[in-house]
């Protein structure tokens, strides 16, 4: 952001914020009001360090016990949500993985993305699940007859639009609460 619109970190990070919350990704506000390419936006923002994230073997244990299919829908690019799932330790339980590039670079929480989402793996919504940090993309899911829990991080943007109607369940750590769900039954 810095960089891209020439402005110092404060304002870059409130120009972030904006979009995010404005467009569903700050790519899609920067490709809206910038021109910015989204496949070198994707290859700098996701060049992170991964090594904080590391193998969760009660996240691994809470999914590998959850029946049907295990599918990633995120507003990320492949090889981001690839590489955290690798060091999860989760990679090889999921069927598959529908991302930004997929969506067309169109965001969630656009309905015509969750529409593209179930078409492609067939989904039927009232045998499923979403779990998400950003509230405001469960209302879809929810309106397509999804349950739906939400993964309360405690940010700010995570909470906007938040509404009790569409949250079914809440938790601050998703490892523990699936692993309690998957083994409660």
């Amino acid at each position: 952001m810095q960089s891209t619109l020439e402005i110092d970190a404060e304002e870059a990070r409130k120009v972030q914020k904006s979009y995010l919350l404005k467009y569903g990704t700050t790519l899609a506000g920067l490709m809206e009001n910038h021109k910015v390419d989204p496949g070198h936006y994707l290859a700098d923002v996701h060049a992170v360090d991964f090594t904080p994230i590391t193998h969760d073997e009660k996240l691994c244990a809470g999914i590998k016990a959850l029946t049907g299919r295990k599918l990633v829908f995120t507003n990320a690019d492949r090889p981001y949500a690839t590489e955290i799932m690798r060091r999860l330790g989760v990679l090889e339980l999921f069927d598959g993985i529908f991302d930004i590039v997929s969506a067309k670079l169109q965001p969630k929480p656009m309905m015509s993305v969750y529409d593209q989402f179930i078409k492609k793996f067939d989904i039927d919504p009232d045998k499923a699940v979403m779990f998400e940090d950003m509230v405001r993309n469960l209302r879809p899911a929810h309106a397509l007859g999804m349950g739906t829990v939400w993964v309360n991080t405690g940010s700010v943007w995570g909470e906007a639009d938040y509404h009790a109607d569409y949250v079914h369940e809440e938790t601050p750590k998703l490892n523990n609460w699936l692993y309690d769900f998957a083994h409660s039954r």
